[in-house]
């Protein structure tokens, strides 16, 4: 199985995510605000993002950037195909090489994913705002 590249201090050892979109919500787990740290495939220079339960309200470096994909078709094994691709980068320029390795893959600023990802919890009824 793939390691687990994005920790988080606020949960229990064992719950380390595999992809880095879903990790800015494990915090959340715990019920507190938390932090994610991972280290960007590319460059290896850690990422660090704070994480509450409406925001990401700091993250270092300023302009880090999280990879993803989003398939055309459902998933057949969302691990391989989505969660492989979810990486933090320091940067976009960070990210640009590992980029043009993994076509299909695109990068948005952490704050974008975690937007996009607890609006997703709210619609499917998992958490409340």
């Amino acid at each position: 199985p793939r390691p687990a590249p994005h920790a988080s201090p606020a949960v229990p050892p064992g719950l380390d995510a595999t992809c880095a979109g879903p990790a800015l919500i494990m915090p959340l787990s715990s019920g507190r605000p938390g932090v994610v740290q991972a280290a960007g495939p590319a460059t290896g220079r850690p990422v660090r993002a704070e994480v509450t339960s409406a925001e990401v309200p700091g993250f270092n470096p300023a302009r880090a950037v999280v990879s993803k994909v989003r398939p055309a078709e459902k998933a057949g094994d969302v691990l391989d195909e989505v969660c492989s691709a979810g990486f933090f980068f320091a940067s976009p320029q960070a990210a640009s090489g590992w980029l043009r390795q993994h076509p299909g893959v695109m990068v948005v600023p952490v704050a974008d994913e975690f937007e996009v990802i607890w609006q997703t919890i709210l619609e499917l009824g998992w958490a409340s705002a």
